[in-house]
C-alpha cells in the first residue's frame, strides 16, 4: 500500500484535530440559549401548530431546514455538534481546493502547499470573525451560516466532477450522487442568502455554457426548478415578514422611510467602509491569504491579480493610520453611517465615492 498518496491530506488532518481541540472549549452563549429556551416550550416532534419548526416558520424564519439541523443539535449532546462542525469548517477547504484545482494533476508537495494554505484561509477566517460567531452563539451562528456554505460547496463539487464530467457511474453511485446534489441544494438555499448567491452562479453557468456552446445538461433546469420552489417558499414564508417588521421597528425605525436608492446605498457603504477600514492584524492576514490562494489556484494570473485587490485597499487604509492623511480615513469612516453616504455632504460623498 502506497502510504505517500495520502500524505496531501495531512494538512486537513492536523486542521481537525486543532478545531476539535478548540471547539471542545466552547460553551453555548447568546442565541443557542435562546434557542433551546423555544424548543423546550415548542418541541421538535409532532409536527402539529405548536411544533418547534411550525411556529419559526410563521413567526421568524424560511429557514426550516436550518433550524430543524439546529434544532436536533441542541437537543443532543454538545459533543456532537462539536465533531460535526470540526468537519464542516474541515471539509471547507478541501472542497475548495477540489473545486478550485484539478488535483489529481498535482504533485504531491504542491497539493500539500493548496491544502496547507486552504485550511490557514478558513483558520484566520475564523479568528477574524471570532467575535461575529462568539456574539450570536456558536451552534446558532455556524449551523445558519457555515453549514449550508458547506453544503452549496459539496454540490457545486458533485455537479463539476460527476455532471460536468459526465462520469459513467453505476445504477447505486448515480442515484447517490443525485440524491447528494439535490440533498446538499435544497440545504444551502434554505439560507436566502445562498439562495440568490447560487441562483446567481447558476445563471452565470448558462450564460458561459450558450456563449462557449457546451451542451447544458438537463439536470441544470432541474436544480433550476428546486431553486425557484425554494425562492417562492422564502417569499411566501409569513415568519419572514413578521421578523422584518419587528426589527425594523425595535432596531431602526426611520428604514422603513427609506427608498430603495437609500436601501442600496445603506448596504454598500457599511459593507464597503467595514472591509476598508477595519485595518486589524487578522482582517490584514486574511485578506493577504485570500489573495495569494486566489493567485496561486488560478490558470489565468493576470485575472487572478485581482484577488490582490483588497488587501492592497486594506493595507493603504491602515498605512494612512500611521503617516496621513488621517482625515481620508475619517472621511471613509463617516461613509459608514447608519443612514448612508448619500445622508453626508456633497465633499464626503465624492471623497468616499472615488476611495470606494
Amino acid at each position: 500500500m502506497n502510504l505517500k498518496k495520502y500524505y496531501k491530506y495531512v494538512p486537513f488532518i492536523i486542521f481537525f484535530v486543532v478545531l476539535l481541540i478548540w471547539h471542545w472549549k466552547i460553551p453555548l452563549m447568546a442565541d443557542d440559549l435562546t434557542f433551546k429556551g423555544i424548543i423546550s416550550r415548542h418541541p421538535l416532534f409532532p409536527l402539529n401548530g405548536n411544533s418547534y419548526l411550525e411556529y419559526r416558520y410563521s413567526s421568524w424564519s424560511s429557514r426550516t431546514l436550518i433550524e430543524f439541523n439546529l434544532g436536533i443539535l441542541l437537543s443532543l449532546p454538545g459533543k456532537i455538534w462539536k465533531l460535526l462542525d470540526s468537519i464542516v469548517f474541515v471539509l471547507i477547504p478541501f472542497l475548495i481546493t477540489k473545486i478550485s484545482i484539478d488535483s489529481e494533476k498535482l504533485s504531491n508537495k504542491k497539493s500539500i502547499f493548496y491544502n496547507t494554505i486552504g485550511c490557514l484561509f478558513v483558520g484566520i477566517f475564523i479568528i477574524a470573525f471570532y467575535h461575529i460567531f462568539e456574539a450570536a452563539g456558536w451552534v446558532a451562528t455556524t449551523i445558519n451560516y457555515t453549514w449550508p456554505l458547506c453544503f452549496a460547496l459539496i454540490h457545486f463539487y458533485l455537479l463539476k466532477e460527476f455532471v460536468f464530467k459526465n462520469k459513467k457511474l453505476n445504477t447505486s453511485k448515480n442515484i447517490g450522487v443525485n440524491l447528494i446534489l439535490i440533498l446538499s441544494l435544497i440545504e444551502a438555499t434554505n439560507s436566502e442568502q445562498l439562495l440568490l448567491v447560487m441562483l446567481g452562479i447558476y445563471l452565470a453557468i448558462i450564460i458561459y455554457c450558450l456563449y462557449k456552446k457546451i451542451e447544458i445538461p438537463k439536470l441544470i433546469y432541474v436544480y433550476l426548478m428546486i431553486m425557484i420552489l425554494s425562492l417562492i417558499y422564502t417569499a411566501i414564508c409569513p415568519g419572514n415578514i413578521n421578523r422584518y417588521n419587528k426589527t425594523i421597528m425595535t432596531v431602526f425605525p426611520e428604514y422603513a422611510t427609506f427608498n430603495l436608492i437609500n436601501k442600496l446605498d445603506i448596504g454598500t457603504t457599511l459593507f464597503l467602509n467595514w472591509t476598508t477600514t477595519r485595518c486589524d492584524i487578522i482582517t490584514i492576514i486574511f485578506f493577504g491569504i485570500m489573495g495569494i490562494y486566489g493567485y496561486i489556484i488560478s490558470q489565468k494570473r493576470k485575472i487572478a491579480l485581482l484577488t490582490f485587490i483588497p488587501i492592497i485597499i486594506v493595507l493603504a487604509f491602515w498605512t494612512m493610520r500611521f503617516i496621513g492623511p488621517a482625515s481620508i480615513v475619517h472621511f471613509v469612516a463617516l461613509g459608514g453611517s447608519v443612514y448612508g453616504l448619500l445622508s453626508l455632504d456633497s465633499l464626503t460623498i465624492q471623497v468616499c465615492l472615488t476611495l470606494y
